[in-house]
């Protein structure tokens, strides 16, 4: 808790589309639980609903190559914030960079994106929305990307 209090202070400090400060604030949220905090992940990790895996994320070795890609592209897009925020979201929590706190750092930096487009968004409390809501939107986004799931089995 108190990782995230400390990467949310120092938000609006952080560039979206900077990977130093994309280390900087998973290191921040996760120093005191993980060993490799602001670190990429250097095996492989998935997502899973009991026994069942619903996503495996891409090997350790594209990560670097991966996030470089996302946060070029948020650099340079024109595309509209809210759009871009949702669209890196997806995509973080599809790579899922790190060993831990992959969800997380996702909300933390579709904040980051909304509150640099409209400061107001730094003190809504979309992490939370999200957070609730995520079986309306994460497994159904998986299965948009091809993946397979049981709804009954839904979070």
């Amino acid at each position: 808790m108190r990782g995230a209090i400390k990467a949310y202070e120092a938000l609006a400090q952080y560039q979206a589309h900077s990977m130093d400060s994309l280390l900087d604030a998973h290191k921040k949220m996760t120093e005191e639980i993980l060993p490799d905090a602001g670190h990429f992940r250097r095996g492989g990790v998935g997502i899973h609903k009991g026994d069942e895996v619903v996503h495996v994320a891409p090997q350790a070795d594209r990560v670097q190559v991966l996030m470089t890609d996302l946060l070029h592209w948020l650099e340079h897009t024109e595309d509209h914030s809210l759009i871009l925020s949702c669209v890196f979201h997806y995509e973080f929590e599809f790579i899922h960079p790190f060993s831990d706190g992959n969800g997380r750092m996702g909300r933390l930096w579709q904040t980051l994106i909304l509150g640099q487009w409209r400061e107001i968004f730094y003190s809504l409390p979309i992490e939370n929305t999200i957070k609730n809501n995520q079986k309306n939107y994460l497994l159904p986004a998986l299965k948009q990307a091809g993946y397979r799931y049981e709804p009954s089995r839904q979070p």
